[in-house]
């Protein structure tokens, strides 16, 4: 499935609506990952008695995780966006 997106992306055939709107898509998705992060810290650092059982604890992580993991797609696609810019 990923394959046929690369191809149909490289050949040019998905329009540049789709492109911005996925480019606005993962953008979005970065910004709720800043957001569960800022929650995490705030349990971590803000909330005294969060992090001393382990439902705390693991809920901390839960935060972190997803909000790095969402965090993490946005800057290789505006990476890939900026460089076909400058192919053209």
């Amino acid at each position: 499935m990923a394959n046929v997106a690369k191809e149909i992306l490289a050949s040019g055939l998905a329009c540049k609506a789709t492109k911005v709107f996925m480019l606005k898509l993962f953008f979005y998705l970065h910004l709720a990952g800043l957001g569960l992060l800022a929650v995490g810290a705030y349990l971590l650092f803000g909330v005294e008695n969060t992090t001393r059982g382990v439902n705390g604890v693991l809920s901390v992580a839960i935060f972190f995780g997803l909000g790095l993991l969402l965090i993490a797609p946005y800057s290789v696609i505006k990476t890939i966006s900026w460089m076909q810019n400058d192919r053209r």
